[in-house]
Parts: C-alpha cells; structure tokens; sequence
C-alpha cells in the first residue's frame, strides 16, 4: 500500500490510528515502567493496602504490624493450643520486607490487575537464638500442670486378668527442641519463605514400645497363668490359708512388662498375715523367709505351697535411713520387709537429720512434738538419738506428700517423717535397740 496514492482523508485516518498505537504503547511501557519499582493496584499486603506505593513506602505502611509466628502445641487432652511468637519483642528492628512480592508481580498486566490479598514471609533486622529462651517462658509446653507423659504400651493387671495397655502419645517436649524450631522458622522469614505458623506436632516425644511389638505377642496369655493359680499357705499343720484370684493379683504388678511382686502390697499383706496369726509370743512368724517364698511364689505359672516358719525369737531388724533417695528400708535377716518414702531434715533450712550409726532408744504411742513454735501430735515416735526425745522416726499427718525433693523445701525439724501406714509396720516390728543407720 502507497501512503501517498492514499486519499487524504484515509492519510489522516492511518496517522491518527498509528499515534493511538504509539500513545497506548508508550502508556503501557510506561505503566510496566511504574509497576517495576510501585505495587499494582488493588494490591493488599498482609490487609493493608499497598497499592501504587513502592517498596519503602509498603514497608513503612506495615510497621504498625508486627511479624509473629503463631505456634500450634498439644494440649492435656490432645487439642491444639496457640501460643503467639511476636518476633519484634526480640528486637524493635524486626520489620516486613516486601521486596520479593515486588520483584515477583507480573507487571505486565498492570492494566488488567485484580485484586490480590497477599502474605509478606520475608522480614530484615537482627536478632540472636538466646533471645527466644526468654520470650517462651509463658508458653503452653512449660506448664508442668498441663504436662502428659508419653507411655509405652504396657501388660498390667486390670479385674484379675493381664491385658495388653495402648501407647499414650502424651504432649511432652524438649523446650531446646522448640527453641530449635522458632529458630529455623524465624531464618525462613529472613531467607523470604516464613510461614506465620509453626506446627510442633511432630516435635513432640513419641512412645518407643507400641501394642503392636512383637514381644507382646502371647506375653497375656503367658502371664494370665500366674494370676489364675492358687497358694496354699501352710501356717500349722491344721491351719491353712489359700492365696487365689483377686487376693492373690493384688500382690503383683508389672515392671518392665515383667510380672513382679509388688513390694508396698507384699508387705502390707504379710503384716496383716502376722497380725492375724501371730503366736502366744511364745514362738514367732519368720517374716523374712514367709516374704522371701512369697517372693518366689507369687510370680509362679502353676500352683505353690508355702510353708510359715515359726521360731523362738524374733529376728533382730535393722532399719536404714538414705537421705538423698528420701527413703527408708527396714531389713530382717538381710531381707527386705518394708520401705518408705521420708521427709528428713535440710540443715540449710532446719535441723539436719542426724547421719551415723544410732540405736532405738525410746518407743512411744499418742505423743506430743514440742518446740519453740510448735505443738504437734503423732501416733506413733520412734527415738533414736542418746536421749531418745530429741530426734526421732514419727508420723507426720500434716503432710499429704513424702519422698522425692519434698526436703529442699519444705523439710522436717531435724527428725524423719513416715506415713502413718508405714510407721504402723515399723512401730510394730521394730523394738528398743535395734540399729538405725542414717546416711546421704
């Protein structure tokens, strides 16, 4: 086509559509000249409305906001519970970057831009990891009250009968694993993929033994023979007492997934058994050895026989106190008979519960504690200092708690509290002279 053979009209209607399609060119290069440093329109960024603004002016606008991280943990009941991680509590220069949502826009269609809700995941400033020990403090996951352990899978004894206990998932987890979390996610927002959640779930300690191990496999019905036999206790040779059922289940538990007899409830039924059927005094139940075939018995797949063992004294006990474990072991003929949680004395509060080698010297019922500032009663007081009245072995009603670090806090005037059940066995088996021996 000549421009020249062209009428003229037709020449100015060819120039006038060529300028429209340099001046459309010139504002569309210009616009993607604009929106290559400026937010496209209806742009919102973290809801704020960031349109036509550019990098420093979107980032000024989002100051007001705070980055955070909201981090999901496991509650008591296996619920979620949020915990808010605001990263400008660490250091006031944390701020939003929206640099990346700059580059990344297609201002190419500037002119047909829709509106778009973003999320900025890239922040600048400073900060250090032993910040984040301080700001977790508060945090869900520390709130011991709040706190269930994992457990394995576990045989126990339910009804009489051995079953086989589900794995507890729990929500117990290591707070330097959290600090390690917040940390890497707290370096995503600065590497510019941060997310504002964090997910501890799969962080937290898990179970190691599930009911599907294969060393449960046929354990229950293995077990379920030791609960459905019979003892038959000999006491005289007219005189018999038949161990079965519920009575006998009740004096074993598992340990380890490993069928045992239950201290606390051995001693407590032998105690019973010698309260029951002790003698004129004229001859004696040998507790040792009846707890030691008892012992032996109880764990026992087919049916026993245990044989009581009369003798003409008693056996000399001997009763050990240890003050770090918080626990006390009363021994006859080198066999265990009872143990006891304790709460001693703590020298750097009170009284030191005497340490050394001391002998019973005073046994008493229904007396009276005296001190400075106090006036307390006790059922049963065992003395063993010189005097037999200053430092002693006693109940301690006022106390619903015993053993463990009770002491470092909260501990006793110098002597060793029992729990009156405990002090009831030792009361009566102990006598004036047998040995205490006290040590850490």
């Amino acid at each position: 086509m000549n421009f020249k053979n062209l009428s003229k009209e037709k020449q100015i209607k060819l120039i006038t559509g060529l300028g429209a399609c340099l001046l459309l060119a010139i504002i569309y290069l210009g616009g993607i000249l604009y929106y290559s440093s400026h937010f496209l329109p209806k742009t919102y960024i973290n809801e704020v409305d960031v349109s036509g603004k550019t990098k420093e002016q979107a980032d000024e606008l989002l100051k007001d906001i705070s980055p955070y991280i909201d981090v999901l943990e496991i509650g008591k009941n296996g619920e979620t519970v949020t915990d808010r991680f605001d990263l400008r509590q660490m250091e006031d220069d944390i701020a939003y970057d929206t640099s990346a949502i700059l580059n990344d826009q297609d201002k190419t269609s500037w002119f047909i831009s829709e509106e778009k809700h973003l999320i900025c995941n890239k922040i600048t400033g400073s900060y250090t990891k032993a910040r984040i020990k301080s700001f977790i403090q508060d945090f869900y996951f520390l709130n011991k009250e709040q706190q269930v352990s994992p457990q394995n899978a576990t045989l126990a004894i339910e009804n009489n009968k051995v079953v086989l206990k589900d794995a507890i998932d729990g929500n117990m987890i290591e707070e330097k694993t959290v600090i390690n979390k917040i940390d890497e996610a707290i370096k995503a927002y600065f590497n510019g993929n941060g997310s504002d959640t964090l997910d501890l779930a799969d962080a937290y300690i898990k179970p190691t033994l599930l009911q599907d191990d294969p060393s449960f496999e046929g354990k229950a019905e293995a077990y379920q023979k030791a609960l459905d036999k019979k003892i038959t206790i000999n006491i005289t040779e007219e005189d018999k007492e038949e161990l079965m059922g519920t009575s006998l289940s009740s004096l074993l538990k598992f340990e380890e997934n490993k069928l045992v007899p239950d201290q606390d409830k051995l001693t407590q039924y032998i105690y019973d058994f010698y309260t029951e059927h002790k003698n004129d005094a004229s001859t004696y139940i040998d507790r040792a050895a009846l707890q030691n075939s008892l012992y032996k018995s109880l764990p026992s797949m087919k049916d026993e026989t245990v044989d009581v063992a009369w003798i003409p004294s008693q056996h000399e006990g001997c009763i050990e106190v240890k003050i770090l474990e918080q626990k006390l072991d009363y021994y006859e003929n080198d066999t265990l008979i009872l143990s006891s949680p304790i709460v001693s004395g703590n020298g750097e509060i009170t009284d030191e519960t005497p340490h050394g080698e001391f002998y019973i010297r005073k046994m008493s019922t229904d007396s009276y504690l005296m001190g400075r500032d106090y006036l307390e009663h006790v059922d049963f007081w065992i003395g063993f200092d010189p005097s037999g009245r200053v430092y002693g072995l006693h109940d301690a009603s006022w106390r619903d708690e015993f053993g463990e670090d009770i002491y470092l806090t909260d501990p006793s005037r110098g002597c060793v509290n029992m729990p009156t059940d405990k002090i009831t066995i030792l009361f009566d088996y102990a006598d004036v002279g047998t040995e205490i021996i006290v040590h850490d």
